[in-house]
């Protein structure tokens, strides 16, 4: 046919003609690359994963939520091998399911996200289609690769599986020590300034008895630094108002016989010149280390900072916290009461909280 080509049009009309098969023919293949796609076998439980590069909360975040989705639906989660290396560096004994591990060739698999986007300025989806009654989403869950989304964060199905998580994100030693440590050191602290010992009991100002085991320890998240663009961008509001925290703190003084708090933030100098000392009661133990100095082209990069700050909030008895998923799971690991400021409730995690509806979380 090449031959018959040339005889009729000759050879240099028969060359472009041949270049332009030719491209077709490679075009064609690049068509091909692009369309074809690895499959699981059908009967083979469906694959979840999120390929969101977020910050440490968003990575607890994402992994819990795969984690119930497991539980209920017996599919099996997966992280991907940079997420897994961040959670490795702070939490023990993380059994984890490494994509590039188990599925070497997992760019090949064609991962969908079957899910109903309900905001997408904020990337927040329904994945009610997983549980729904009249099974319409049984087909997701057999031979699928489901990519979940950056930012998973279904707080109301954490509730039922907490201690399950909890035993999930357990810090590891080094930070859980340096917590405690400094949590002691300020109750000795605080004793030491403010009381006179007689025998086995200390007695306040030389009126109120104090004992070690009358004190509770309350943390206050407060996420400033690079949040300030965040809310701007995306809900058009500001930094929560100093007075909450006030507020807060005059709440867990009402709720308990002598409470400390320890403040964890991003900005300390701020919360310093701010709260002070809390007449003796507040003490700035969290990192010094700035948000800024964070590089932001690298959330998954880790720090002894970060591990140590979670670690403070999640020793405490009780929370106090802004908004963010950092200081959320702060509060999760800690349990007790939690306090929240009112007037956010346009913002992602605070209605992914509110419709969990924690019994001793509550909204000032």
């Amino acid at each position: 046919m090449i031959i018959k080509c040339f005889r009729s049009v000759g050879l240099k009309t028969a060359k472009a003609l041949m270049g332009v098969a030719l491209a077709g023919l490679l075009g064609g293949y690049v068509v091909l690359q692009r369309t074809w796609h690895a499959e699981l076998n059908p009967m083979e439980p469906s694959r979840f994963v999120s390929f969101g590069r977020g910050r440490l909360g968003n990575q607890m975040s994402s992994l819990a939520t795969i984690i119930a989705f497991s539980q209920r639906l017996n599919i099996t989660p997966f992280v991907t091998q940079e997420q897994a290396e961040m959670l490795w560096e702070y939490f023990d004994d993380l059994d984890l399911h490494v994509l590039e591990d188990e599925m070497p060739n997992y760019q090949d698999y064609r991962w969908i996200n079957p899910f109903r986007l309900i905001d997408e300025h904020i990337w927040n989806f329904d994945y009610s289609i997983l549980f729904s009654p009249d099974g319409s989403g049984a087909s997701l869950l057999l031979g699928q690769t489901i990519e979940v989304g950056h930012y998973p964060n279904e707080v109301h199905m954490f509730r039922a599986i907490t201690p399950s998580l909890q035993s999930v994100f357990r810090l590891k030693d080094r930070y859980v020590l340096n917590a405690q440590r400094n949590l002691e050191l300020a109750r000795s602290e605080f004793l030491e300034k403010r009381t006179t010992f007689h025998g086995n009991s200390e007695e306040l100002e030389g009126s109120v008895i104090i004992k070690p085991e009358d004190i509770s320890f309350v943390s206050i998240h407060i996420r400033r630094g690079d949040y300030a663009e965040h809310l701007k961008s995306l809900y058009h509001i500001g930094y929560v108002k100093p007075e909450y925290y006030s507020e807060a703190i005059e709440w867990f003084k009402g709720a308990f016989k002598c409470p400390l708090f320890f403040i964890v933030s991003d900005d300390l100098e701020w919360a310093e010149n701010e709260l002070g000392d809390c007449n003796g009661h507040c003490f700035y133990a969290g990192s010094r280390k700035s948000s800024s100095e964070f590089d932001p082209n690298v959330p998954l990069a880790t720090s002894p900072e970060i591990g140590n700050d979670l670690a403070l909030l999640s020793q405490v008895n009780h929370s106090i916290i802004t908004y963010g998923t950092f200081g959320m799971w702060g509060a999760l690991l800690a349990g007790g009461q939690t306090l929240l400021p009112k007037g956010f409730d346009n913002m992602k995690e605070v209605k992914e909280i509110r419709r969990a509806n924690f019994r001793d979380w509550t909204f000032i």
